[in-house]
C-alpha cells in the first residue's frame, strides 16, 4: 500500500485538514518571533559616563558648553584613526592635556534614537555589568525551555 492510497482509503485530505496543517506551521513561526525579540530588549545601546553634577545630561551634545563639559570629563581615545570617547570611565576633575584622575562611571547616558528604553539601559548593563545581558538571555531561555516540558506534558494529557 502506497502513501497515495491510504489518503485515498481514508477520504481524501479535506478544509479541517488543511486547517490542522495550517496551526502546525503557523506555530513555529511565532516561536521564533518570539526568540528574535531578544534583540530589542537586550540590545547593545551607545552609552558614555555620564558627567558629575550635571543632572539634565543627554548623549547627544547639545550646545558647545556641553561639548566642553564632555571633552574636560570623558577620556578619549583614538581608534581607526578616528577619536571616539570612552564609554566607562571619567576624569573626576576638570582636566587640562588628559591629566586627571580617571575612575570607573556609576551612572550613564544612553543614546535614545533608536531605544527610548531597553533592560540593557534601565537597569544599566553596560561596562562591567554587561556579562548581565547574557544572564538575562540565559533566564529568558531557561524559561522557555522549562514551559516548553510543561507544555509538552500537557498536550500529552
Amino acid at each position: 500500500m502506497k502513501y497515495d492510497e491510504i489518503i485515498e482509503g481514508v477520504g481524501g485530505c479535506g478544509s479541517y485538514q488543511k486547517f490542522i496543517l495550517t496551526l502546525l506551521y503557523a506555530v513555529p513561526v511565532f516561536d521564533g518571533l518570539q526568540i528574535g525579540s531578544l534583540v530589542f530588549i537586550v540590545p547593545e545601546i551607545a552609552h558614555r559616563c555620564a558627567i558629575p553634577g550635571l543632572p539634565n545630561d543627554t548623549y547627544e551634545v547639545q550646545d558647545t558648553d556641553h561639548a566642553d563639559l564632555i571633552k574636560a570629563y570623558i577620556p578619549q581615545y583614538i581608534e581607526d584613526g578616528e577619536r571616539k570617547y570612552n564609554n566607562c570611565y571619567f576624569y573626576s576633575n576638570e582636566t587640562l592635556d588628559d591629566n586627571g584622575t580617571i575612575h570607573a562611571c556609576n551612572s550613564w547616558v544612553y543614546d535614545k534614537s533608536q531605544y527610548q528604553t531597553s533592560v540593557t539601559s534601565d537597569m544599566n548593563l553596560v561596562c562591567g555589568r554587561s556579562i548581565f545581558t547574557s544572564h538575562v538571555k540565559t533566564a529568558f531561555f531557561v524559561g522557555a525551555f522549562i514551559m516548553f516540558l510543561i507544555g509538552g506534558w500537557i498536550s500529552d494529557k
